[in-house]
């Protein structure tokens, strides 16, 4: 019974270790990658319903059923995925542990000596820098033994890269917050959250400015300005964010990613300020509101809004432009432009004091995007390693003659003239 289990156990591990095995759990990984990169996760059903809805095969089968079917709405949470990042994981542990650690330390065996004063005489140029050994008559040289660590270095980059995608699904959030300018934030809608996240209770946040640089009336920027504050609201950091510059904080990075107008405060004869609701028209960046007069309906008109540049459209009940006004130059046109055109708000004159924005942030902490860039940094390393030749070189000296072999694992045209220079050398 104990040799039946000795067996099944290194069959298991000849399984896990095989080449073919990892290439096909790998490939069948970059599949799953690449459909959740084609289809829309985490949706509602009735967006892959109205998005999907083709059918295929059979009649009654449609596309979307099949996507539900097989979790390809939720591809990077599903646990079939992790159950194979698990796999592949193991099995590259395996085969570092079963195949390349031997190799490599036969590889190192079999050049114990390798100070100068143990070399054997074999007038080698220097520039060769090949590590030698001699037992009688017989002598063996290598060199480039670090390319024996390229596959172990590839399979710990890729391990840690595995284990930092699960670590960061497992404990990671992501949260979208819409927050006016001026406002104090916490961390309220999240999107994504991993069965193992801990959300900060005493984060604490403010947007202290908002604003767009525009280049010829088109966005080139726009920036949030943010204060991260403690529970005794004492400053921890403040930063002007962008796209492509976030704020990071201990675990936690803020991104820019939208904007968007709430409404305009408005200022009447009486020096009361009123503020309007703006609505966005058909998800361009167009925001209206409209001002009626309860008491006489005639007297109706919009104010329309594309940017934040300070131009103020007018429209009268029958949609036709009346003016514009420039919120910048308001001071200056706001005599000249009740008399012409009067605004009637519950019968008074008013102007316009300010825009209200608020600014998009995504929220997001992943603690395994170290364990990701230090794979990717030791798939870079394992990479130049990978280039560098492990070159062997055999000699047995007879009497009457001198046998030569030699054996690289790459650039064997480079090898076969280094080859030749030893023969030449000996």
């Amino acid at each position: 019974m104990e040799n039946y289990v000795k067996q099944f156990r290194w069959s298991i591990v000849k399984i896990l270790s095989n080449l073919s095995v990892a290439i096909t759990l790998l490939s069948i990984i970059l599949l799953l990658s690449l459909l959740g990169t084609i289809i829309e996760q985490d949706k509602d059903i009735s967006f892959y319903q109205n998005t999907y809805s083709q059918q295929i095969f059979i009649p009654e089968l449609l596309i979307w059923k099949i996507i539900i079917l097989l979790g390809l709405n939720h591809v990077y949470s599903n646990t079939s995925f992790f159950l194979l990042l698990i796999i592949l994981a193991i099995s590259l542990i395996t085969c570092t542990f079963s195949n390349q650690i031997p190799i490599f330390k036969i590889s190192k065996t079999w050049s114990l000596v390798k100070t100068s004063k143990n070399d054997i005489n074999l007038n080698f140029n220097s520039k060769l820098h090949y590590y030698t050994f001699q037992h009688y008559e017989y002598s063996y040289s290598y060199k480039g033994l670090i390319g024996r660590l390229a596959p172990m270095i590839v399979h710990a980059s890729i391990v840690l890269i595995l284990s930092g995608s699960m670590v960061g699904y497992s404990q990671g959030f992501m949260a979208q917050e819409f927050i006016p300018k001026g406002e104090f934030f916490h961390i309220q809608n999240t999107v994504n959250i991993g069965p193992l996240s801990y959300i900060p209770q005493n984060f604490n946040g403010k947007i202290n400015n908002f604003f767009i640089e525009y280049n010829q009336n088109k966005i080139s920027q726009y920036f949030s300005n943010i204060s991260l504050l403690n529970d005794s609201n004492m400053i921890l950091i403040k930063q002007s964010i962008f796209v492509n510059k976030p704020l990071a904080h201990q675990n936690i990075t803020i991104y820019q990613t939208d904007w968007s107008l709430l409404g305009l405060r408005v200022q009447s004869s009486t020096q009361k300020t009123l503020q309007l609701f703006l609505q966005k028209i058909n998800n361009k960046d167009i925001w209206i509101t409209t001002i009626r007069n309860p008491t006489n309906n005639q007297e109706e008109f919009s104010l329309l809004i594309s940017d934040l540049t300070g131009n103020i459209f007018l429209y009268n009940k029958y949609n036709k432009s009346i003016k514009y006004i420039n919120l910048n130059m308001l001071g200056q046109l706001i005599n000249q432009f009740t008399i012409n055109h009067p605004i009637a708000y519950y019968n008074r004159i008013f102007k316009v004091v300010n825009l209200m924005t608020s600014t998009g942030l995504q929220i997001k902490s992943d603690p395994g995007t170290f364990l990701v860039y230090t794979g990717f940094f030791l798939l870079i390393i394992s990479s130049i390693c990978s280039y560098l030749s492990y070159c062997q070189v055999w000699i047995y000296r007879h009497k009457q003659y001198t046998q030569y072999k030699g054996i690289t694992n790459r650039a064997i045209i480079y090898f076969d003239k280094e080859y030749k220079q030893i023969i030449k050398a000996l």
